[in-house]
């Protein structure tokens, strides 16, 4: 379909109700940091989170212990064309984890 605009000059406005899609439920997050085995306690855990498919945001990422202690943990963006961010967090305790 072919579109051809009467006011080639037109801008948005600012607030117009053209909004970017987001979509945080198509972040992904891998790596062996989140893997139910092979995390030592007190030594670094590290995954990656991909959000190219989430839209642009802002990212946070909360780390929970067994004990039910949850922890904000900072992303490092990684600058590629992926979006993807690096996370490393130092369980404290032994056991699941969740993120």
């Amino acid at each position: 379909m072919t579109y051809l605009s009467q006011f080639p000059k037109a801008k948005l406005k600012p607030g117009a109700p053209l909004k970017p899609k987001l979509n945080p439920k198509k972040a992904r997050a891998y790596g062996p940091g989140i893997e139910p085995s092979g995390n030592t306690v007190l030594r670094p855990a590290v995954f990656t989170v991909d959000t190219v498919s989430a839209g642009q945001g802002e990212l946070t990422v909360y780390i929970e212990d067994p004990a039910g202690t949850r922890e904000e943990v900072k992303p490092v963006p990684n600058n590629d064309k992926n979006k993807t961010y690096t996370v490393t967090y130092i369980p404290r305790v032994s056991g699941m984890h969740k993120v």
